[in-house]
């Protein structure tokens, strides 16, 4: 593969790939960091692993990520490591199989996804015959051009906007740049009002009893108290976990004593949220001054008799969900489109799940634009049930507006929020293409065996 394919694969996220050698038993290990964003963390799940064997030209893949069995390859001669983590941060390790995709709430479990570091292992132990270690680091909002950055490219030049934006701050900025290594339930009218026609979404039902327009919502907003938890700049505005205030730190849990909070329906919200020809600010309730926002409801289930289960939210910014007293859902980004999200609910989740009353409950932040000081904010949730006898009839529409292809294509993507690559086939293949690529890039002169390394500043 030539520098240039090398190079599209880069700008899906995979950033760079670094290969070294150690001495190990036998034959030297080889050693490739792999650094990059949210793809790189990697958030195809395993479950769509089939459909990459239905298209001929990838079928061979699959044959080498899967033991004769059907079960997942584990490499006796690669191995990884890990560090990651959003609420528990640590390091996971072992022989690469998959799993070492996200894993938001464990470092040291199985995630059941993975990024392109499996079939990279794979096809690069194939190519280069002896035992590999994988370092995989994964950090969002990091580029090739800055954090990245190549020593051979000279140092990083400041704009004049960036120079005046930083100000006396500038050579702490520098120093920082190296310091780390669809399926919506319904959208909004231009107006902000939801649209409810879609012919795939009415077999999806809201859970439990009252209806969510007519639930009754405690909420609460508050700032940060504490110095260390403060916004310090606009470019450091991203959904944080704080210091809550004496006294409302299970604020989450059940049994929690809501009822001095504010008493509201959704949609519960701020300002005015312009984005993609929308305008949201038709809030039944006021969100308040704060930057950040607890919210509880109630509501009844009669019976769990469905066979799948999804939250549906709309956020503009990031936000944790609670489901009698238990996370099922973490968002630490912002969103650009005003739409209602799809967030499928598995069994670890769902087990939270009783007859009788539930409590739901959400964490969220604001935003507001860099020439602005105005914040705005919209959120509303339910979760969403589909019975058999709904997702046949389902079933019977999508094949009414699809071919057998094109279902395939569309049950083998798994997409997770803003992370596009949820589709093992396309993550498979990225893998097993960068290996190819890395295989054959020869070093520069300044980084063969005899010769000094430049030293990184």
């Amino acid at each position: 593969m030539n520098r240039s394919i090398a190079g599209i694969v880069l700008a899906f996220g995979l950033a760079v790939v670094l290969g070294s050698s150690v001495m190990a038993a036998g034959k030297p290990l080889k050693v490739y960091i792999l650094a990059g964003q949210s793809n790189m963390e990697g958030w195809a799940d395993v479950s769509t692993f089939d459909y990459i064997g239905l298209d001929p030209k990838t079928a061979p893949l699959l044959k080498e990520m899967r033991n004769p069995d059907g079960t997942s390859r584990v490499c006796e001669n690669v191995w990884i490591s890990y560090l990651t983590g959003w609420t528990t941060f640590g390091e996971g390790f072992g022989k690469l199989t998959t799993g070492y995709g996200g894993r938001p709430n464990d470092p040291t479990r199985d995630g059941g996804k993975i990024g392109p570091e499996f079939t990279f292992g794979i096809y690069m132990q194939k190519l280069v015959n002896q035992p590999i270690l994988l370092i995989k680091f994964a950090v969002g909002g990091k580029s090739l051009n800055t954090d990245y950055r190549s020593p051979s490219a000279g140092p990083y030049q400041f704009s004049k906007k960036q120079l005046a934006r930083h100000g006396n701050n500038i050579e702490k900025v520098k120093a920082d740049k190296y310091s780390e290594i669809i399926n919506t339930a319904h959208k909004l009218n231009k107006d902000g009002s939801i649209v409810k026609d879609s012919p795939l979404e009415i077999f999806w039902k809201p859970l439990g009893t009252p209806k969510p327009e007519d639930r009754d919502w405690r909420f609460t907003s508050i700032d940060p108290q504490q110095e260390k938890d403060k916004l310090r700049e606009y470019t450091q505005r991203r959904f944080r976990e704080i210091t809550f205030p004496a006294g409302m730190e299970q604020w989450y849990m059940p049994d929690f004593d809501d009822s001095k909070w504010n008493l509201g329906k959704v949609l519960i919200g701020k300002g005015v949220w312009k984005q993609s020809g929308i305008t949201v600010n038709n809030h039944r309730s006021a969100w308040g001054e704060g930057e950040f926002l607890l919210m509880r409801t109630k509501f009844e289930v009669a019976a769990l008799d469905c066979v799948s289960y999804r939250l549906s939210l709309l956020a503009r910014q990031g936000v944790d969900v609670y489901l009698n007293g238990h996370k099922i859902h973490s968002y630490s980004w912002w969103q650009d489109k005003p739409y209602y999200r799809s967030i499928v609910l598995g069994d670890a989740e769902t087990q939270y799940l009783k007859k009788g009353g539930n409590i739901l409950a959400a964490y969220a932040n604001d935003q507001y634009n860099k020439d602005s000081t105005e914040h705005y904010a919209t959120i509303d949730l339910c979760i969403e049930g589909l019975t058999q006898s709904d997702k046949d009839k389902l079933d019977r529409s999508l094949e009414e507006l699809y071919p057998l292809q094109d279902r395939a294509t569309i049950k083998g993507c798994s997409h997770w929020h803003c992370h596009y690559m949820g589709s093992a086939k396309i993550v498979a293949q990225i893998g097993k293409a960068f290996a190819e690529a890395t295989n054959s890039l020869k070093p520069p002169d300044a980084l063969v065996a005899d010769k000094t390394y430049p030293k990184i500043q």
